[in-house]
């Protein structure tokens, strides 16, 4: 469960971040073929014109800034997000790893067999054979 909601964020993140860049690399295309035109300064409406283009090359830039910033936002909280189930998976399985080398030198003391140990626990023979030296109370 907690593998498929780390890829579910991995994707979403993955896109969100390529659909700000797909956004402003398409920006920043256009942007050269409107500055580069040559202006002729003599007739009011080319003028009116290149004002609205500098106004909009303005709100361009601010909401790029803005996109970064959420992307950035987003890539944060992504990455808390990531590290707290990296956090939770981790405690549980130590918990359980916990709970077999507990099962282990219970069974060790009450006399079981490494082998029906190993069986039981999944854990290397040799572990169990010192947790028999140490906790075996015959």
């Amino acid at each position: 469960m907690t593998i498929s909601s780390e890829l579910l964020i991995g994707l979403a993140a993955g896109i969100a971040i390529a659909v700000v860049v797909f956004f402003i690399l398409r920006g920043r295309a256009l942007m050269p073929k409107l500055q580069n035109t040559k202006v002729s300064t003599s007739d009011p409406r080319v003028e009116q014109l290149a004002t609205r283009v500098g106004m909009l090359e303005k709100q361009l830039q601010l909401t790029r800034t803005d996109l970064e910033q959420a992307v950035v936002s987003m890539s944060e909280s992504l990455r808390a997000d990531i590290k707290l189930i990296q956090m939770q998976t981790q405690s549980v399985r130590g918990a359980a790893e916990t709970d077999v080398v507990d099962l282990a030198v219970r069974l060790a003391r009450e006399g079981v067999e490494a082998e029906d140990i190993a069986r039981r626990t999944g854990l290397p023979k040799d572990l169990i054979e010192s947790i028999r030296v140490l906790h075996n109370s015959g």
